[in-house]
């Protein structure tokens, strides 16, 4: 089952209930229905149960496509009466009423809620630290190593370099033809010297290139992320929640 409800009277309203949309394919793979089947990744991972996400003035919904149709039913009634998103952090008790329900079915194993952002700035100048990782290197060790066997997926993937090792890279978590979710990770050893928002930058730069909208998403008690976000000027259009 999917769902939404909007206004789509002045641009900014269309603009983000459109972004939200294209955030959600990116996202899942879905069943022509809009059940949600796994993760837009490569391996895929199990899809959340319950997906929401608002705007100022929209709300989409999405369930997992092995919930009861009855159940899906009722949490797609509880999330078209969910308010609109306010000004700055929404509260999750908002919806306590769609976990209910969730959790009847079968415990909570886990939820996340959180902010995404649209690049509404213009980037930053480019910072000469940062390369892009075009093919498999040896750069990419440690914490990073699973993206040499990724890059086919991930890119374009940008990175700063330290003592011949990657430190800090953006990526492409997941993506499709119209928008691509970035991924970032940084090495524990040199967080808070704006390597993450300098890969960030370089990555949007070159989605936007590719003709397709960058979308920056985290979760409310991600502080170092947020703090990218700030860092870049990102505005924040909408918020997630989910439950698996």
């Amino acid at each position: 089952m999917l769902g939404a409800t909007s206004l789509l009277h002045d641009p900014l309203t269309s603009d983000s209930a459109q972004l939200l949309r294209l955030d959600v394919e990116a996202l899942f793979r879905s069943t022509p229905e809009g059940r949600l089947i796994e993760s837009n990744e490569t391996p895929p991972a199990a899809a959340p149960r319950v997906f929401v996400g608002r705007t100022a003035t929209s709300v989409e919904w999405r369930v997992r496509r092995d919930v009861p149709d009855g159940v899906a039913a009722e949490i797609g009634r509880l999330a078209a009466d969910l308010p609109h998103l306010p000004n700055g952090i929404g509260d999750a008790a908002v919806y306590a009423a769609i976990e209910a329900v969730a959790a009847g079915v079968a415990p909570i194993a886990e939820r996340s809620h959180g902010p995404a952002f649209v690049f509404a700035q213009a980037p930053l100048a480019p910072h000469p630290d940062v390369i892009e990782i075009r093919e498999d290197s040896a750069l990419l060790a440690g914490q990073f190593a699973v993206l040499r066997r990724e890059l086919e997926y991930v890119a374009p993937l940008f990175a700063v370099v330290r003592d011949g090792a990657v430190v800090s890279a953006c990526f492409c978590a997941r993506r499709t033809d119209a928008a691509a979710e970035a991924g970032v990770s940084t090495h524990p050893d040199h967080r808070g010297r704006g390597h993450a928002a300098a890969v960030v930058n370089a990555w949007r730069v070159a989605i936007e290139r590719s003709g397709r909208t960058p979308i920056y998403s985290t979760s409310y008690d991600n502080a170092s992320s947020r703090a990218v976000a700030r860092r870049l000027g990102l505005r924040q259009y909408a918020e997630t929640f989910s439950l698996a």
